[in-house]
């Protein structure tokens, strides 16, 4: 079993709903789940309004292409286009940003936001 650590983000206005449903459904798909609280922050990189944010550690027997290709699969079932990229709206944002002993994400590892959850679920 490799460890996960996912980054779970929303910015739309049904952002708690987004969050408790992924956070199902990671819940249901994964083993071991731990989850951050969930934490406001203020929007990043040109965003406007602010983002719902939580860090779920878990255990898969996925390969990380694997993983990966299940979370944008769930973005999409859950109204995620690729035309709100630019617009900067995320009904909900799943990343696979350290897959066993690797961070596949350091900005992430790097920012303030992620590390708060993250602090929570590793203690």
């Amino acid at each position: 079993m490799m460890r996960i650590v996912i980054g779970l983000a929303s910015n739309t206005e049904d952002a708690p709903e987004q969050m408790r449903k992924a956070m199902e459904w990671i819940k249901d798909t994964f083993n071991s789940c731990k989850f951050s609280e969930v934490y406001i922050t203020d929007a990043e990189r040109g965003a406007t309004g602010n983002y719902h944010n939580a860090v779920a550690l878990a255990y898969t027997s996925l390969s990380c292409e694997e993983t990966v290709r299940l979370f944008k699969e769930y973005e999409i079932n859950a109204g995620r286009t690729p035309d709100m990229k630019p617009l900067h709206i995320v009904p909900i944002d799943l990343d696979l940003v350290i897959y066993d002993r690797t961070v596949l994400r350091p900005a992430d590892m790097a920012s303030e936001y992620f590390m708060k959850g993250y602090r929570q679920v590793t203690e």
